[in-house]
């Protein structure tokens, strides 16, 4: 008799759902966030589940407040992803991975691959 669920490939509304240490692969819940102040645009690094008030170095204006669990921007307040991986990986990019994106895609790519070139065929492909 077959099971009713795949345990080896869960879907992601389960692993969501389940304990950070009971995930199929171990991954915390909590992330770091650049964040732009609106009102002097300086950037300041924010961790999610801060337990403090969070000021911006620049005008002291109150970046986020802290709540039981997670932090909670104030009003106004924007994210700024500085890493183009926080693009690629939405709001919870993996802080640990500082790598840039070109050595990531050089290290997927062949190794005969050029990644110069293809950026230059894009870039003209998109100009045309």
């Amino acid at each position: 008799m077959p099971l009713a669920r795949d345990l080896l490939h869960p879907s992601l509304e389960e692993e969501k759902k389940k304990h950070k240490k009971k995930r199929l692969v171990q991954s915390p819940n909590s992330y770091f966030m650049d964040v732009k102040c609106p009102g002097c645009y300086k950037i300041t690094t924010v961790f999610s589940h801060a337990q403090t008030v969070v000021l911006c170095v620049g005008c002291s204006t109150v970046l986020c407040q802290p709540t039981g669990g997670k932090a909670r921007l104030t009003e106004g307040i924007h994210l700024a992803f500085s890493n183009p991986l926080m693009r690629f990986y939405g709001y919870k990019c993996p802080p640990l991975l500082k790598t840039s994106l070109k050595e990531i895609l050089n290290s997927l790519l062949p190794k005969k691959f050029d990644l110069s070139l293809y950026a230059l065929s894009v870039k003209s492909a998109l100009l045309k």
